[in-house]
């Protein structure tokens, strides 16, 4: 991210951190990217209306002292996956299933009840007790579909939109990125058709 940054500052944009924009009035551009995934409430309505903030929550474990897996797992339709780091900690995230409507949320704070899920879930995952040594909750978008919206608002031109992953923001988001930026500078490739945003915005 801080080389993007550094690229996009050395290419003439202003970069600016710890200024919630409130209205898109705000902004002085030809073309607007909102590319703020679960934190898109209150910039356009027409996008409140299908982004829905969602919280996840994840745990890391000490050092175990054996290797249980090299590659990442996923399962259960994304409500439960792991990893083991090279240091051998256990990163555990998922469990929102068990309460959805306490997880379509904004506030992004851990709760007791899913931290309790992920603990035995770690229990099982290494037939012991392991010290949790980290746990955080963080806000992404989904959309009714669970695919992102990708492309202009419609009505709203110059207005384009990058958001909505479902919880794959890290895989798809540079990759969405890209067609939008290509968009823009008019070589619109065929793949945006997948992620039209006008599917799902009422206008």
């Amino acid at each position: 991210m801080r080389r993007l940054a550094g690229l996009a500052a050395e290419s003439g944009a202003e970069l600016r951190q710890g200024q919630k924009v409130a209205s898109l009035a705000e902004l002085e551009a030809d073309q607007i990217v909102i590319a703020t995934d679960g934190y898109t409430n209150g910039l356009l309505p027409v996008l409140d209306a299908v982004l829905q903030p969602t919280r996840g929550q994840v745990v890391v474990t000490e050092p175990l002292e054996r290797r249980l897996s090299p590659c990442p797992h996923y399962a259960r339709h994304g409500y439960a996956y792991w990893q083991q780091i090279p240091d051998n900690r256990l990163v555990v995230g998922g469990f929102r299933d068990r309460a959805l409507d306490i997880e379509n949320t904004a506030e992004e704070e851990t709760s007791s009840l899913i931290q309790g899920h992920l603990e035995r879930f770690v229990g099982e995952l290494t037939g012991e007790s392991a010290a949790i040594t980290h746990r955080w909750a963080g806000i992404f978008g989904t959309t009714p579909d669970r695919l992102p919206l990708v492309g202009p608002v419609p009505d709203h031109g110059g207005v384009w939109v990058c958001a909505g992953y479902s919880g794959h923001g890290n895989v798809m988001g540079l990759a969405c990125g890209e067609l939008v930026a290509q968009a823009i500078l008019g070589h619109e490739p065929p793949e945006l058709e997948l992620f039209e945003p006008a599917r799902l915005l009422a206008v």
